[in-house]
């Protein structure tokens, strides 16, 4: 199979050693990467990385050396290498080929990821870098592309995206500067190769993590020389600056890993590890937890308030029939009996009719009068005497009529 057409940096037939290409995946300023079949074992593989052809000397020598260090990485989030060499004069790298999408397609604007599952990637991710700096092995290009996240969401740390075409800003170049600009820390930015060490993938890293929960990048330009200088003169904005609701220990620690200086950055893969999963913790704490008491607390109100509301309607129920009862039932109205109550109320009328007549009785002063008499009750009787209207007087018991006599 000749894939010149689509490959200007290599040509590969369709049979390389005892690989079976299928078909080219991608390409870059550096090289090229194949799907090809192993035949060696069955139903098995790989991507085949072959460097530019154009790439001579120690360019190749420094392929070599990377693909040396990466056959000596078994981690379980970093791509495995099987096989490193050279055939018909051609230098190959074959490494596990990975079904799922790079991180890439799942960054960018509108698509910031919820802070706890960056945690859980970046962590992985990290993880990964700690074991393969502690095996001298510095990554250099950390990048979206270059993280393949699995169909079951596991990360799994790559390096076949290489670099594209010169003059693009996202291109991972050969030269002096080594990675892409968007994700440069300032030491790989100036090209000083001796600086550049694990704090520079921790810088990498934590543009990477920046970019999971904001869905953008800290600096963004028209030309990698328009982004490098922005490097050179800024500094990384504030999280909070493209999303507000960030968890502020989140943002402490995305700074703090994207610092200008190296020295100001955390040392190693570890310690930025530490950092995060203590915001995982108190994030945890606070919201797990106290998300369950707060649910419980909830529970146990409304199981309160609930009961107090049956027993309000209880006690309202109980009320309501208690007055019913009672005005049903006479002896609730009349608890001394009927009787009783009628002789008391009649007695409370005669007896204020009684008071009237007592004292007040008009009468003419020459005496002229007219004596009505109503019998009340066995031997009771009161007497009422009319006075045409004239002058009053106020009368006494010395009257011998029962009148009181004028004063």
């Amino acid at each position: 199979m000749d894939l010149s057409a689509n490959d200007p940096f290599a040509t590969l037939p369709a049979v390389f050693g005892r690989y079976r290409v299928l078909k080219l995946l991608g390409k870059g300023g550096m090289g090229a990467v194949y799907l090809a079949d192993d035949t060696n074992f069955k139903s098995r593989q790989v991507a085949l990385k072959i460097p530019n052809q154009q790439l001579i000397g120690d360019a190749v020598a420094r392929f070599q050396r990377e693909a040396d260090s990466a056959a000596l990485l078994e981690h379980p989030n970093i791509c495995p290498i099987y096989d490193v060499g050279v055939i018909d004069g051609r230098h190959f790298l074959a490494m596990k080929f990975i079904e799922g999408r790079p991180l890439s397609d799942l960054v960018g604007p509108g698509k910031f990821w919820p802070d706890n599952d960056a945690i859980d990637v970046v962590m992985k991710l990290a993880n990964a870098l700690q074991y393969a700096h502690d095996k001298g092995v510095i990554h250099r290009d950390i990048k979206p592309l270059n993280v393949m996240m699995r169909s079951d969401g596991e990360p799994i740390l790559m390096d076949f995206g290489l670099a594209k075409l010169a003059g693009d800003p996202a291109i991972t170049a050969s030269g002096a500067v080594f990675g892409s600009p968007y994700y440069m820390s300032l030491e790989q930015a100036r090209g000083q190769q001796a600086k550049i060490g694990p704090h520079s993938d921790v810088y990498s890293l934590g543009v990477l993590m920046f970019e999971m929960v904001t869905g953008n990048r800290p600096f963004t330009g028209d030309s990698v020389v328009d982004i490098l200088v922005k490097i050179a003169l800024g500094t990384v904005p504030p999280a909070r600056t493209f999303r507000q609701d960030i968890h502020p220990q989140l943002e402490a620690v995305i700074q703090k890993a994207t610092a200008k200086y190296l020295e100001d950055r955390y040392a190693n893969m570890q310690e930025f590890t530490d950092s995060l999963s203590a915001v995982k913790n108190a994030r945890t704490h606070m919201q797990g937890p106290a998300d369950s008491r707060r649910k419980k607390q909830s529970a146990t109100l409304n199981k309160s308030q609930q009961g107090l509301a049956e027993n309000v309607v209880k006690n309202k129920r109980i009320k309501m029939k208690s007055t019913k009862n009672k005005a049903n039932d006479s002896s609730y109205r009349y608890p001394h009996g009927r009787r009783t109550a009628l002789f008391a109320t009649g007695s409370m009328i005669l007896g204020g009719i009684g008071m009237l007549s007592y004292c007040v009785w008009p009468q003419w002063s020459n005496g002229n009068r007219q004596r009505l008499s109503i019998p009340l009750a066995r031997g009771l009787s009161m007497s009422f005497v009319y006075c045409p209207p004239g002058k009053f007087r106020m009368g006494s018991e010395d009257n011998p009529d029962g009148i009181p006599s004028a004063f």
